[in-house]
């Protein structure tokens, strides 16, 4: 597994310190896990899995997908939770909240735009 958590940072382009820091763990845990020197808990590969949505699978075994699939409906709640985050004066922001406000007629107009 240690050849694993290594590769899902490189995959990622996070130093020890930045993956361990998602994690609420120290770096030089990280460190010694990759050396193979630390074992992980069952905890610490769930936290894994959650914030890096990595495939448990995978971690454990090497079987699978490195990462898990996202939905459209989280890829969206993803991108809510960013546009709502965002300054109000930012595009993504002002873009979204024109979204917001059109009517079903200009809908139908868009969908028409973006059939073709």
């Amino acid at each position: 597994m240690n050849e694993r958590i290594r590769e899902i940072r490189k995959t990622l382009d996070l130093s020890q310190a930045k993956f361990a820091e998602a994690l609420g763990i120290s770096g030089n845990f990280i460190w010694m896990v990759e050396k193979g020197e630390r074992a992980l808990s069952d905890r610490t590969i769930a936290d894994i899995c959650r914030v890096f949505r990595v495939n448990e699978t995978w971690l454990r075994t090497g079987t699978g997908e490195m990462f898990s699939a996202v939905s459209d409906d989280e890829k969206i709640a993803a991108f809510s939770g960013r546009v709502l985050s965002s300054d109000p004066d930012c595009f993504m922001h002002r873009f979204v909240s024109s979204l917001a406000s059109l009517n079903d007629e200009e809908w139908a107009v868009l969908e028409k735009l973006f059939s073709r």
